[in-house]
């Protein structure tokens, strides 16, 4: 059986890069591999799904294999076997070319260890060639089969809409409850709010319209259900022929156009007629499904990896040194921050709890203002 281990500094809430680790393991799985998983921090939510997928996980890279078919890195979290001889394949996948934990921190060191580099979009592979020097392919954001769908809501109007978002921004919010006054059935799922929980096919396709960005825009391609594309940085509101490209060099992030009020926001939602927002999404959705689909991604991959020579990996001397600095100072950092947000979310939960009691309160605030002064 062939064997792949994972790589991802956290794998915790419903989120980014935990999110297309849990899929790209669902999908080795799949397809006869034994996964290995490694990470800093491993917490649940996320913990209790991967324990029933049965596979590997470890935070101690002593418990490693040496002997991988394929090692798949995220967030440049690499383990140390691999700066000496090995036959694995490599692969680094950057999901952002702006978050710090996402960029090449060793430029050199990747490009002599890579057999490929991926990036997630054509913006990220653009920003990591201009300040890396890192050539990349755009792998996309690709979703799972289980998503794919030719059904088409049947609805006239806007009944059911679902927000999917880890950082709604408040003129978002306030167009929930605009919808919301307007008889529309509105559906909330984040990180912030009370209902967070993986997002299924089922979710996807119960609602006649999505309003989201990133990972969930390919969920609704394939499930062919219209999307409102925005979040904090903005977005082109429905995606339609005239402003796809554009969203999706940015990875339908959003970023790339202006800032909406909520008043404009609903106006558009109810305003525009719900039969030429699906015309216009089946349009896109039946052109770029082939684009966004997990299965057919990895397959062309796989069988890419397969025909490349093995490749003689020499690593100087200097970019191991320089690796083993900075693995120790990222882990370090990232153990310091999960401490701190830890504490932050503990002290949330006592404050909401005693917020009819003042003086307890005022106690709570100093003692936590005495931790961040430290």
């Amino acid at each position: 059986m062939r064997k792949v281990l994972i790589t991802n500094q956290y794998f915790s809430d419903y989120s980014g890069s935990e999110i297309v680790s849990l899929e790209l393991t669902k999908w080795f799985l799949e397809n006869d591999y034994e996964v290995h998983l490694f990470a800093i921090r491993i917490t649940d939510p996320l913990l209790s799904v991967l324990k029933e997928l049965k596979v590997k996980i470890t935070t101690d890279e002593s418990e490693l294999d040496e002997d991988y078919d394929l090692v798949w890195l995220h967030h440049f979290l690499m383990p140390s076997f691999l700066l000496k001889a090995n036959t694995a394949k490599v692969v680094f996948h950057h999901m952002s070319g702006t978050y710090p934990l996402e960029l090449p921190l060793i430029p050199n060191l990747e490009k002599d260890l890579a057999d490929l580099v991926l990036s997630n979009s054509e913006e990220t592979r653009d920003q990591i060639k201009e300040v890396y020097d890192l050539e990349s392919e755009v792998f996309g954001n690709p979703a799972p089969t289980e998503f794919l769908s030719s059904l088409k809501s049947t609805s006239t109007k806007v009944e059911k809409v679902t927000v999917i978002s880890n950082h709604i921004p408040s003129e978002l919010r306030e167009t929930i409850e605009l919808l919301k006054k307007s008889n529309v059935e509105v559906a909330v799922l984040g990180i912030d709010e009370n209902n967070f929980a993986l997002v299924t096919p089922k979710i996807i396709q119960k609602s006649d319209l999505i309003i989201s960005i990133g990972k969930t825009i390919q969920y609704a391609i394939l499930s062919n259900t219209p999307v409102y594309c925005y979040d904090h940085f903005g977005g082109p509101g429905f995606l339609d022929a005239g402003n796809y490209e554009k969203a999706k060099y940015f990875n339908f992030s959003g970023r790339g156009f202006n800032k909406k009020t909520s008043e404009h926001i609903l106006e558009e939602i109810i305003g525009t007629p719900y039969i030429e927002v699906k015309n216009d999404f089946t349009e896109i959705a039946t052109k770029a499904k082939s684009d966004f689909n997990l299965d057919t991604k990895m397959r062309k991959l796989i069988k890419d990896l397969n025909s490349m020579q093995p490749k003689r990996k020499k690593i100087a001397d200097t970019d191991v040194l320089t690796y083993t600095s900075v693995s120790k100072t990222v882990k370090e950092c990232f153990l310091v921050l999960n401490h701190y947000k830890g504490l932050a979310n503990h002290y949330k939960t006592l404050l909401d709890e005693s917020k009819a009691d003042k003086p307890k309160k005022k106690s709570l605030i100093s003692t936590l203002k005495g931790y961040l002064k430290r």
